[in-house]
């Protein structure tokens, strides 16, 4: 798909992207990448992370009872706490707002154009969910995945589609630094 305009006059979004080249060939290339996946692989089982999301999982259906013989606690606040806490987060979506560079009044117009255009509606059911099922990823597996991609024949001009991604099937480089706020 070409994202290139080629009447500038004409209105639309223009996606200019350079060539992405690293000077290798792809043997090399994929030697490296197979190497740092590898590592990251090896560090993940030393800290057994396949274990602790297990157990995790466990914990929230309530199957923390080890011994063959012994019968799981029904009540399992585990699982109602993380299903209050990832309700209670869900519920209070924040609102798209941007801020104006400066106080001209061209400015402050582009602002609320800009807060429209960018201002996504989170309060339907599909997308509640989603958010819902992300959060709970990141609470049993340690990382909550949503996918976003944008679907042209979605709505009159197009619109973002949102996935749910299994964080099982996701390797995240073990030197990857996380931000000061956390994500």
């Amino acid at each position: 798909m070409d994202f290139t305009n080629p009447n500038p006059t004409d209105q639309g979004i223009v996606i200019e992207e350079p060539e992405i080249n690293t000077g290798l060939d792809n043997f090399a290339l994929n030697m490296i990448l197979d190497a740092r996946i590898q590592e990251s692989k090896s560090v993940y089982e030393q800290v057994k992370l396949d274990d602790r999301r297990k157990r995790n999982r466990d914990y929230w259906l309530g199957n923390q009872v080890k011994d063959p013989d012994g019968v799981p606690y029904i009540d399992n606040l585990i699982w109602q706490n993380t299903e209050h806490r990832i309700s209670l987060a869900v519920g209070r979506m924040p609102e798209m707002l941007v801020v104006p560079g400066s106080r001209d009044l061209e400015q402050r117009e582009r602002s609320k154009i800009l807060e429209r255009v960018l201002d996504m509606d989170f309060s339907t059911k599909e997308k509640k969910r989603l958010m819902k099922n992300g959060l709970r990823h990141n609470h049993l597996y340690l990382i909550g995945i949503l996918k976003p991609s944008w679907n042209p024949s979605k709505g009159m001009f197009g619109d973002y589609d949102f996935n749910l991604c299994d964080p099982r099937k996701v390797l995240i480089s073990h030197t990857g630094t996380i931000p000061e706020d956390g994500f």
